[in-house]
């Protein structure tokens, strides 16, 4: 059997630990330092629990899954590595660019696995997205639009961070920041935002709410627009072509595709249990790991959203456009 250690039991870490203990090839083992975290997830699916991160990597785990804060990150990928360990990093790998080149120097000789946890790799809806820009179905890609507003994310947040870490909102969503890249193959290379802190909300983090503006090399441009605010919560995409558009809403789980040539619309349902992402995300990890094949997020890839993240900062501070750097 692999032995899996799952670090950091919040939500998600939560999720990590109760879907791999479906698999019988798995020996599961989890950390964190509170005991009450603990408790919440039961230890029924579980051989050992610790509380100490530098006592579990010594009952040497074949597999780490780290579900910790981004600030703790590299560090804890690093002693796992140095432990011979496989590594699963829950997003955002790091706030910080510089440290996450390190890492990927650290990894050029290394015959172990590091893989970014972007489970929306995953959703039918986006993937069927993907599909279509690259088979040229909606033509040449002028403008995505990116929204996400969910205010459940503070209400769910275990630890409440978002209360006192400034630009939360960015590192909550990355997912968007590397959905960018990833659907369109492309690198913005200047930011511009407008952010702040709104009232009227129990609950709140500097900033909740941001609309982002990105530029490229070429006519492409690109909106993302990111609030702590809405409930129910929301979550689109909009991507307009030469020959057509795509509007999916990710959250309900149908695609409406326009089509410039035919002057028709239709619409596409998908059916997909949140659950599911994260089981195929955790299949193709470990058939990486069995395959000696590239992972699905891999460190340089992770580090395009960092530096969108890291960018993010800077032009929430400064109101300015601001140049990413890679």
């Amino acid at each position: 059997m692999m032995k899996v250690l799952v670090v950091g039991l919040g939500s998600i870490g939560q999720r990590h630990a109760r879907l791999l203990g479906e698999r019988p090839e798995l020996e599961i083992t989890v950390c964190d330092a509170s005991a009450a975290a603990i408790e919440r997830l039961g230890t029924s699916n579980t051989r050992q629990v610790f509380h100490s991160y530098d006592e579990a990597l010594k009952s040497k785990p074949d597999a780490v899954f780290l579900c910790t804060p981004t600030s703790y990150h590299i560090e804890q990928v690093v002693a796992a590595l140095e432990h011979g360990c496989q590594v699963f990093c829950e997003k955002p790998l790091t706030n910080s660019l510089g440290a996450g080149k390190n890492l990927l120097r650290l990894m050029q000789d290394s015959s172990l696995h590091v893989n970014v946890g972007f489970h929306l790799h995953f959703h039918k809806g986006l993937m069927a997205l993907k599909k279509q820009m690259e088979e040229g179905l909606i033509g040449e890609i002028i403008q995505l639009d990116a929204r996400v507003g969910t205010y459940i994310t503070l209400k769910n947040s275990v630890t409440r961070y978002q209360a006192h870490q400034q630009g939360s909102l960015f590192g909550d969503y990355t997912h968007q920041f590397d959905l960018l890249y990833w659907l369109t193959g492309k690198k913005p290379e200047k930011m511009l935002m407008l952010a702040a802190e709104r009232g009227g909300v129990e609950l709140s983090s500097d900033p909740n709410v941001a609309d982002l503006l990105f530029r490229f090399d070429d006519p492409f441009q690109a909106h993302i627009h990111l609030n702590y605010i809405q409930m129910p919560q929301r979550h689109t995409y909009e991507i307009t072509g030469t020959k057509g558009w795509v509007y999916l809403d990710a959250e309900n789980m149908y695609a409406d595709i326009g089509s410039a040539e035919a002057n028709t619309l239709s619409r596409v349902q998908f059916v997909q249990e949140r659950d599911d992402m994260y089981r195929e995300e955790h299949r193709l990890f470990f058939k990486s790991i069995d395959e000696g094949t590239r992972q699905e997020s891999p460190i340089a890839d992770a580090l395009i959203s960092t530096a969108i993240y890291e960018t993010a900062m800077r032009a929430y501070l400064s109101g300015e456009w601001e140049t990413i750097n890679y």
